[in-house]
């Protein structure tokens, strides 16, 4: 069986495709292109903008109407902020939201054995853990991005992530380490820890987003650590003193102020 992903918006959600792949690929399913012929196209949705959501109906529309025999699934941000208007979307089979992503090999066993449509879509809740993601390797072959974080509890009022994505969560420094460990074995050289509010990682427990870099850091094979997007008021002091103190760690400097950066 051949699936393909055709992935929108952010690189969480991108790292979340790499999962997803994974997922299939030990399963026995070859992941091909989204250009090529498949049994399965896998649209994760992002819907951040209008025009997100408005490329995510297009494409649901576009691989039923060009591939009518194959199935097609909807996951992502979009049926999680909308879940209404995304079960309104009738040419895509498998609806779920990414609160859900787990379950996609289960779900694709389900409708290849009864042919009827399904969507799951659960709401995030407050208290929801940080979901068991992990990978091996990553498309791109030198530079993995690795989700740590997902989540904001900012709630501003023009914003829809935290709907779309729920309160912060953090993944387990044990967890993180064994991933790190798995994808310099497999090549990867370029660590990019990403999240939906990086800078959030560790809120509420005893560990923080230095911690997560120091992980990376402290694998020799692992030759450069990035940070995704940051929020900057969330740079401290103690922070931007302990990142300098590690070789590999790439400093992204728009995200810091000429201030911040004469420290480093």
């Amino acid at each position: 069986m051949k699936a393909a992903f055709y992935t929108l918006g952010c690189k969480v959600n991108q790292y979340e495709t790499e999962y997803m792949s994974e997922l299939l690929k030990n399963a026995g399913f070859e992941i091909v292109p989204p250009s090529e012929e498949a049994d399965y196209y896998i649209i994760n949705s992002c819907t951040v903008t209008a025009t997100a959501n408005q490329k995510t109906r297009q494409n649901i529309r576009k691989y039923k109407r060009n591939h009518p025999n194959s199935t097609v699934i909807l996951t992502g941000c979009m049926p999680q902020a909308f879940p209404k208007e995304a079960k309104e979307l009738i040419d895509a089979d498998i609806i779920l939201s990414n609160k859900n992503d787990n379950d996609i090999l289960s779900l694709i066993n389900e409708y290849s054995a009864t042919k009827n449509r399904i969507i799951k879509i659960e709401e995030h809740q407050k208290g929801d853990e940080f979901w068991s993601c992990s990978i091996t390797d990553f498309s791109e072959r030198i530079r993995a991005f690795v989700k740590i974080e997902d989540g904001c509890d900012r709630f501003c009022s023009y914003c829809i992530i935290p709907k779309s994505r729920g309160r912060v969560r953090s993944k387990n420094p044990d967890d993180l380490k064994i991933e790190i460990n798995n994808l310099a074995k497999n090549g990867i050289k370029e660590i990019v820890l990403v999240g939906i509010n990086l800078s959030a990682y560790g809120k509420n427990e005893d560990f923080d987003i230095v911690d997560a870099v120091e992980i990376c850091a402290k694998n020799p094979n692992i030759k450069r650590v990035r940070l995704g997007s940051l929020e900057p008021d969330h740079i401290t002091d103690d922070i931007i003193e302990r990142l300098s103190n590690m070789k590999s760690f790439v400093l992204n400097f728009i995200f810091l102020s000429k201030a911040d950066v004469t420290k480093l």
